[in-house]
């Protein structure tokens, strides 16, 4: 779900039923936002996943697939 949030707030809730993945949680979600104007300088977005066992690399595609249908950059995601 994503939703518009506060000027300059940006805030991403991950659920998941997969223990030990912050690290590559964080890894994704550092390679969406890099370069998006989402976030700082851009409109700001709470975001919140729950993964239903989708791995990390599915759910960053889905997330640059929202961007796109809001014409926010996602290029930086691979």
């Amino acid at each position: 779900m994503l939703e518009p949030a506060p000027a300059g707030l940006t805030t991403v809730r991950i659920t998941t039923s997969v223990d030990g993945y912050g690290k590559v949680w964080q890894a994704q979600l550092d390679r969406v936002f890099k370069g998006t104007t989402v976030g700082p300088g851009g409109p700001a977005v709470a975001l919140e996943i729950n993964d239903f066992g989708a791995t990390p690399g599915v759910v960053g595609m889905r997330i640059a697939q929202v961007f796109g249908a809001l014409g926010a950059d996602a290029g930086a995601v691979s």
